[in-house]
């Protein structure tokens, strides 16, 4: 039924006491990244207000990758290109180099660790074409107990689950059917401006899932709770295991 699964992003977030004067660290920062990373766009806002905003954006000069740097946090974000999305183990290494690379600059800070990081991954799994109206169903039965032959009359499906793992961590899932359509198709079939959403034109459906896998739940329980390097890997590699478990319940052996 389903097709390979392809990993499309990830975001990678580590969270700080609010560094007001962030600005001031942006050569510090650009001469640390020179060598994967363009020149930054240093963002015009106000130290006093918006402290999550970003001040400034590296983006790499392969054009995957972006790292958003705000008073309070850093943020990696990824998108794969397509020779990538397919090899989840190449990908986890690069993460776990650039998240090594963030340590590095919250060092520039006077910082050695932060209150607390958080791993995101968007995979979809596409299925054959002839499935496509089989998809809904399919979840539904998957994660609900109530399983009747009415099923089949479902169109969309979204389940949201948030656990609590090792009592230290958050695992989010967030599980849909997603469809794609052919624009052009919409638009020859569809009446004075408005578009047709044909399932004759869809050019790729299936299951999507988002992962945010982070350790916040040991910094709102823990006195002088602080992330390090070492438990940033843990959250990567806990999360991938998340994504990879949700997938094989999907999609079976």
């Amino acid at each position: 039924m389903f097709q390979k699964p392809k990993y499309l992003q990830n975001s990678f977030i580590i969270v700080f006491s609010r560094k007001t004067s962030i600005r001031k660290n942006v050569f510090d920062f650009e001469a640390k990244l020179e060598e994967w990373y363009k020149q930054p766009q240093v963002i015009s806002v106000p130290d006093e207000i918006s402290p999550d905003t970003p001040r400034m954006i590296f983006t790499s000069k392969h054009g995957h990758s972006e790292i958003h740097i705000s008073q309070l946090n850093f943020v990696l974000n990824v998108n794969y290109s397509l020779d990538w999305q397919f090899d989840i183990y190449k990908s986890k290494e690069y993460i776990l180099n650039e998240v090594s690379i963030l340590y590095e600059l919250l060092n520039f800070l006077g910082e050695e660790s932060a209150y607390f990081c958080g791993f995101t991954t968007v995979v979809n799994i596409p299925t054959q074409k002839r499935n496509n109206e089989l998809l809904a169903p399919h979840i539904y039965n998957l994660f609900c107990k109530e399983a009747t032959p009415s099923n089949s009359d479902i169109y969309e499906f979204q389940l949201r689950t948030s656990k609590v793992i090792e009592k230290e961590f958050f695992s989010n899932i967030n599980i849909q059917n997603y469809r794609t359509w052919n624009f052009d198709g919409l638009v020859e079939g569809g009446v004075e401006g408005i578009a047709k959403m044909s399932n004759k034109c869809i050019v790729e459906s299936g299951i999507q899932i988002v992962v945010d896998f982070n350790n916040r739940y040991a910094f709102n329980e823990r006195e002088d709770y602080f992330s390090l390097e070492n438990q940033a890997q843990k959250v990567i590699n806990l999360g991938l295991d998340e994504v990879n478990n949700t997938i094989q319940k999907i999609i079976g052996d």
